[in-house]
């Protein structure tokens, strides 16, 4: 878990490798994994003021250790969450797609 990802990076980098994630339900978790079938959103038990003065969310342990066990002892969920991470990221964050977003920005 992280209280620090704003984008999530490492989150679409375990989406691309076909890994579940689990991602505390905060900033672009629902954009980025629940809604497009990559894993589930852990509940925020907390909030703590972070560097730069930015409000980050702690993730609730007790939530997070019931859906790991519920992905642990789930080789279908899994599977299911791994494909969906990796077909979501080839369709909206492959290196041509940003890299096409990217050009578009720069250039108009």
């Amino acid at each position: 878990s992280t209280s620090g990802e704003g984008f999530g990076i490492p989150t679409v980098e375990a989406m691309a490798a076909g890994v579940p994630v689990l991602a505390t339900n905060y900033t672009t978790t629902d954009e980025i994994v629940t809604r497009t079938g990559a894993g589930e959103a852990v509940r925020v038990s907390d909030e703590i003021l972070g560097s730069w003065h930015v409000w980050r969310g702690v993730m609730d342990c007790e939530d997070a250790a019931d859906r790991l066990i519920r992905l642990r002892m789930d080789e279908n969920l899994r599977r299911k969450y791994g494909q969906a991470g990796r077909r979501a990221v080839l369709e909206a964050y492959s290196r041509e797609k940003v890299g096409e977003a990217w050009d578009k920005l720069l250039t108009n």
